[in-house]
């Protein structure tokens, strides 16, 4: 799937349903344990015009960071997500809900 993607990338690289697209194909990597290829997906989505693309993707940027036990970087992204303006609520309340227990070690 993912190289598909990649293909249509190259032909619509900031198209809002590929940049979307990378954000699913993130998670579904995730799913897998395939954390590293997932942070790729959610790196070229946070390029995206789209708050709701961005917001997501830094969320899953913050699990993969989790699944790596780098509690610092997922802090970092849950912090950036409340720190969007634009982001859409329900993504900033689970970044809300999360991040009190990164802080404190849980």
């Amino acid at each position: 799937a993912y190289d598909v993607l990649e293909k249509v990338t190259r032909t619509s690289p900031k198209h809002p349903e590929v940049l979307g697209a990378h954000v699913d194909l993130g998670f579904a990597y995730l799913n897998k344990q395939q954390s590293a290829q997932a942070l790729a997906c959610f790196k070229r989505a946070l390029s995206s015009a789209s708050p709701q693309h961005r917001a997501a993707a830094r969320m899953g940027t913050a699990a993969c960071y989790l699944s790596t036990n780098n509690r610092s970087g997922a802090i970092k992204e849950l912090e950036a997500v409340l720190a969007m303006k634009d982001a859409p609520a329900h993504i900033k309340a689970r970044a809300k809900e999360f991040l009190p227990r990164l802080k404190k070690g849980g």
